[in-house]
């Protein structure tokens, strides 16, 4: 498995993961991609229970707007926490979200 950490989006990936922080605040390349996908990541976390909580996730199967397979919103928890503990936390929760998808490890 190869993750790369990245701060601007790539024109193609099979799957992408991008963040939101507690009380549902996208990261800055998660609002980026909202905005590419006409707002669907926003519409559906606010009609459902992620909260950007650490360990969650949302899953979005090819969705209209993004070439690749799959989109993956992962929960970081509270911004503050993640600036104290660093990617580890991130790599952490990104990896337990892939892990529940149908994604494969290469």
């Amino acid at each position: 498995m190869e993750i790369d950490l990245i701060s601007r989006l790539p024109a193609e990936a099979p799957v992408l993961v991008v963040g939101a922080h507690e009380g549902r605040r996208l990261t800055a390349a998660a609002e980026a991609l909202d905005r590419r996908l006409g707002g669907r990541i926003r519409r559906a976390m606010a009609g459902g229970r992620f909260t950007g909580a650490t360990g969650q996730h949302l899953d979005f199967v090819a969705p209209v707007g993004f070439d690749g397979r799959r989109v993956v919103l992962v929960g970081l928890g509270k911004a503050s926490a993640l600036a104290r503990n660093g990617t580890a936390a991130m790599t952490a929760s990104m990896a337990m979200a892939l892990n529940n998808t149908s994604a494969r490890w290469f």
